[in-house]
């Protein structure tokens, strides 16, 4: 640990801090010395949860020390006393506001952290047990990630687990429940996340929910979503009390929009009907229990009579043909919120009775929920909603002060508005999969037309003051993406007097950032809705991926603005053989739409990019997904992020609508305009998107803005700042590609790399072994092979589609089809007794020479093992030999689940490298030749096995391969590195100067200044290539391939070569 002062204050910290981690610790502790409230940006990847923890824990051990000095009283050494004293008070915060420091030990704050979802939160959990701070905490979740209860648990809704949780606890039934007071001396004394305690739960047999209340009482430092903060409804659950607390809000970029929703409510005739079928259920039961003579259950409420129940139901009906009697125009109407309490007030329902039909509501619930009858088919619990809809309407109302209350409400309405509008057919079928209320309830008012009432609010201060006047001592919000924040500031009306936009803890030359207005053919580049439906901006899109996607290397993100967008583009991709294309290089995954599925897409994703027989994979996903935010891309799994457009809101949307009309008619102290709002609104979701990748200071990326719009002032000046310094702006599709090339060759040697960051490790690098340990590249922490990869990167199956694109994206025969990596199966998986490709190439490799290898660098697979063949060829260099390293494996089980063998280090069986680089190499050629090629090929090797003789290989590979094919040149160089004899490797290179002549398709003569065509390679002289311009549909004279000018790419003798002679062959395009 490294002890660094900041403000005063004695901050341990892991490491040495950054300049920036150092500033924004300050910020922190000013906020806590002075009270105050902070809003601080600082970018993905700065350590901002680990310094917004370690400044704010030692701030008040600090603040606990001085109480503790004030609690011994007098010290003999008086000048020492008021030293240490007055060292405290200034580091602690000052005097009361009486000027003295006389305060009791219960004065010591709590401390709150909330993110947005609790997978935010175990990361923070984690980055806690990486300090030095040990203070008594508690995790807060829901039900639903903490009941153990598998009675609760097979509830198919959260209301309905915890309608039958609070009925076992009430009722004493929960065994768990009644476990915890027993229980609390088992708690070790260590920081726990949710994960940990619902294990000790299970073990020890106690209920980790109450439980965690439990741990609450005494807990320092406090873990919680979000709403449980912001909401007033959950703060009252959960019984959150928030005085003198001081609340951490991190990634509370989407603080304006939860404050807004969680002030707002959408009432469906789906709802109402709900209600009124429950209403009436209830009324059926009480009634057969009274003329049966019976008792309900223990959980159902006695004191409830039929006549509650029935008065209810007709409150509902009434509410329902008031939404119904609403004139629409164009199928909807805008109303004020003062309509809606006149309409509500008609049925006598205001702040008077609201808690007597709370009180009814609950007790209809009780009783529905506690019967075992099937009369409460569905178990929807609509009632909850419409209590939740009381309670948002009359949040601000007090029993204590009607009048006070009435002034209040009149002010606050203002800042709502009433929408109702016609339901779609599409999500009132998806709704009535449920419980069919239309079709089958007598209780609806028969209407074909479905509505929503809808009650908007628009300021988000409202919720944010309510949070104030809770008694929070400070409240810091803090994030990578809230640029503009003078806007940020304003929208939650709220004073923050510290603020900070902070830089990024990399370097400048660790990250490109690129604006391209234009693809590779020329067209514009522009997602509006203008253009976005046009053939040429799809095609055009869909080629710049294509070469951005051989550039960069690994993982790499495509951001689109909208689902609907994204699935247009991808349609036509399809059509065109653009997602062919893609496909040949990278694996391709998509988004999914349902939550459930993003894990195993996620796990599929990080293994393809880890997968040698490909060259990365590609993530289509969305601005404000679910891939958006909270996930981690960080060193090869996202080595670069393309950003198609600027995703603004729907701009016909209601709610958007009302809006922007809400900021434009405020006057008093404004700050942001509807217009200025809705275009953050659209950067906020790009600088989110961006936040993927850069996740460490040894870290490195491409941002590539393609969209022309983005060189427009207001969309660069809404980036954050860090960005902003490294923006380059390109006038054409071919500069930007140069620049590219150059970043991704120069990275490795300016950040001291041995090889580039993320290369493939062999696999027995990758294999635990028994100790639990793993081999890693032994190079300096700046490398970020040091990483560990986020999944096992072997004894996965190629097979599986559950999640990859092809497995949910149907084609035009509405089947779905079958992965694109299906037909790059492992080669060494032959049956028993079959010789094998893999066999003859690897017995070329090690037999009658096992202590000979081809000289390469050790870290190296077989693609930068290519490579150097490749500029050793050109050189007519020939290479040493260096003895072959292994390493030795037993093995352990002979049918493991994957059916590939587990193994630990021992002393048995040995497993020379080379293996590795055999399996590689085979994978690219099968992916470059035909299956008839394929096969020849395979001859070949089986026969240079059985005779030995280099000659014969030659011949067969010269009459196999296509001299103008460059990938057919590859293959052919990259054998080099399996001939051992020094001979044969001078005859194989002499062999290969020959064959890779370049010449010419057209005039069959040596190329003068050759380019190739992107798509099939094959070469021509400049001048040859100019005569067939002026035809007007250009075709490859060697395969018939038509193509465009722009499609030629430069080359020379020795390798393909891109755009202003930059040599793409040494980046594993």
């Amino acid at each position: 640990m490294v002890n660094v002062d900041i403000c005063g204050i004695d901050v341990d910290f892991p490491f040495e801090p950054y300049d920036c981690q150092k500033k924004y610790m300050e910020k922190v502790i000013q906020c806590l010395q002075k009270g105050f409230n902070g809003v601080l940006e600082s970018p993905t990847g700065t350590g901002k949860t680990l310094c917004l923890l370690c400044a704010t824990l030692a701030w008040r051990e600090t603040y606990a020390a001085r109480l503790q000095l004030e609690r011994v009283g007098t010290i003999k050494n008086k000048a020492f006393e008021q030293e240490l004293g007055s060292l405290l008070n200034d580091a602690a915060g000052g005097l009361n506001p009486e000027g003295s420091w006389t305060r009791g030990f219960a004065d010591i704050p709590k401390i709150i952290y909330a993110s947005r979802t609790h997978s935010q939160i175990s990361q923070a959990v984690s980055e806690l047990k990486n300090t030095r701070y040990t203070p008594k905490i508690c995790v807060l979740g829901s039900r639903d990630q903490m009941c153990i209860n598998s009675e609760v648990m097979k509830e198919e809704n959260h209301n309905g687990k915890v309608h039958m949780c609070r009925s076992k606890v009430s009722n004493k039934t929960c065994f768990y429940y009644n476990n915890i007071e027993a229980s609390k001396t088992v708690i070790p004394n260590e920081i726990m996340d949710i994960e940990d305690l619902v294990n000790l739960g299970n073990e020890k047999r106690f209920c980790p929910y109450y439980m965690s209340r439990e741990l609450r009482k005494e807990a320092d430092l406090i873990f919680m979503p979000y709403n449980y903060v912001l909401d007033f409804k959950a703060r009252s659950a959960h019984s959150i009390d928030l005085t003198n607390t001081i609340i951490l809000l991190d990634e509370a970029h989407n603080v304006e929009g939860v404050c807004e929703s969680n002030a707002s409510f959408d009432l469906t005739s789906f709802d109402l009907a709900s209600c009124i079928e429950d209403c009436q259920q209830c009324v059926e039961l009480l009634m057969q229990a009274e003329e049966d003579n019976t008792v309900l259950d223990e959980a159902s409420v006695t004191d409830l009579t039929a006549e509650d129940a029935s008065h209810m139901k007709s409150i509902f009906l009434k509410i329902e043909t008031m939404i119904l009697n609403v004139p629409l125009k164009d199928g909807s109407a805008t109303k004020s919120a003062t309509f809606l309490f006149d309409e509500l007030s008609k049925l006598k329902v205001n702040e008077q009775s609201k808690d007597q039909i709370l009180d009814s509501l609950d007790k209809i619930t009780g009783v529905l929920t506690g019967t075992k009858s099937k009369a409460f088919k569905g178990k929807n619990y609509a009632l909850d909603k419409f209590g939740t809809v009381l309670r948002t309407m009359f949040s601000r109302s007090t029993d204590a002060d009607i009048s006070k209350s009435n002034n209040d409400l009149s002010t606050t309405r203002k800042f709502y508005k009433v929408h109702i509008q016609v339901e779609k057919k599409k999500e009132e079928k998806s709704k009535q999969k449920t419980v069919n209320v239309w079709t089958s309830s007598k209780y609806t008012t028969g209407s074909d037309s479905a509505r929503t009432l809808s009650y908007w609010c628009f300021n988000p201060g409202l919720t944010m003051r309510d949070l104030m006047d809770q008694g929070v001592r400070s409240l810091i919000l803090t994030s990578g993406t809230l640029s503009p924040i003078p806007s940020f500031k304003y929208e939650l009306q709220v004073p923050f007097n510290v603020e900070l936009e902070n830089d990024h803890v990399i370097k400048q030359h660790q990250v490109f950032v690129g604006i391209i207005p234009q693809g590779p053919d020329g067209k514009k580049l522009n997602s509006s809705y203008k253009f976005r439906s046009t053939p040429e901006y799809q095609l055009s899109l869909g080629n710049t991926v294509v070469n951005l996607s051989r550039i960069i290397p690994h993982g790499l993100l495509v951001f689109f603005p909208s689902y609907p967008v994204m699935d247009m583009v991808i349609a036509k991709w399809q059509e065109a053989g653009i997602w062919n294309r893609l496909s040949q290089s990278k694996g391709l995954f998509i988004e999914p739409r349902r939550k459930q599925g993003l894990s195993d897409t996620m796990e599929e994703f990080y293994q393809k990019v880890q997968d040698p027989s490909l060259k990365g994979a590609i993530f289509f996903a969305v601005c404000r997904g679910k891939v958006s935010e909270g996930l981690d891309f960080a060193d090869s799994n996202g080595r670069g992020v393309i950003i198609t457009g600027l995703p603004f809101p729907p701009s016909h949307d209601p709610k958007v609508v009302l809006k922007m009309q809400y900021l434009d008619e405020q006057k008093e102290g404004v700050c942001i305009k509807g217009r200025e709002w809705y275009k953050q609104q659209a950067s906020r979701a790009v600088n989110q998107a961006i936040g993927r990748v850069i996740r460490h200071r040894n870290d490195y990326g491409a941002i590539l803005l393609c969209d022309e719009r983005f060189k427009y002032a207001d969309s660069k000046a809404h980036l954050p700042t860090w960005i902003k310094k490294q923006i380059r702006e390109y006038k054409d599709f071919g500069q930007a590609q140069r620049d590219l090339v150059f970043f991704f060759k120069d990275i490795p040697s300016k950040m001291g790399l041995l090889e580039p960051c993320g290369k493939q490790k062999r696999k027995h690098d990758d294999i635990q072994t028994a100790s639990g340990n793993t081999d890693n590249c032994g190079n300096n922490d700046d490398c970020c092979m040091n990483q560990k990869p986020k999944l096992p990167r072997f004894n996965k199956s190629t097979n599986n589609t559950s999640n990859s694109f092809f497995g949910n994206l149907p084609n035009k025969a509405g089947q779905h089809q079958g992965s694109a990596s299906t037909s790059l199966m492992l080669l060494s998986d032959q049956k028993e007794g079959k010789s094998s490709i893999f066999d003859s190439l690897n017995t070329t490799s090690t037999t009658n020479n096992n202590n000979r290898a081809v000289t390469a660098n050790k870290n190296n697979t077989y693609f930068s093992t290519l490579q150097t063949s490749s500029t050793n060829l050109s050189t007519g260099a020939t290479t040493n030999s260096t003895v072959v390293k292994t390493k030795k494996y037993k093995i352990v089980g002979n049918k493991p689940k994957d059916g590939a063998s587990k193994v630990t280090k021992t002393t048995s069986v040995t497993v020379p490298e080379t293996v590795t680089d055999a399996k590689q190499y085979l994978r690219k050629v099968k992916t470059v030749l035909d299956h008839g090629r394929y096969e020849k090929f395979g001859h070949a090797l089986k026969l240079y096995k059985e005779s030995g003789n280099i000659k014969i290989l030659l011949d067969k590979l010269k009459d196999l391969l296509d001299r103008e094919n460059l990938e057919h040149v590859s293959i052919l160089k990259g054998f080099s590195c399996f001939v051992r004899k020094e001979n044969d490797k001078k005859m194989f290179v002499e062999t290969c100067k020959n064959f890779t002549g370049a010449q010419c398709v057209i005039c069959l003569k040596e190329a003068y200044r050759p380019y190739t065509i992107a798509t099939c390679s094959h070469m021509a002289c400049y001048p040859c290539w100019y005569a067939l311009k002026k035809e007007e549909e250009l075709s490859c004279p060697k395969c018939g391939v038509e193509f465009s000018w722009k499609n030629l790419q430069k080359c020379f003798m020795e390798g393909q070569v891109g755009l202003y002679g930059v040599d793409i062959t040494q980046f594993k395009l």
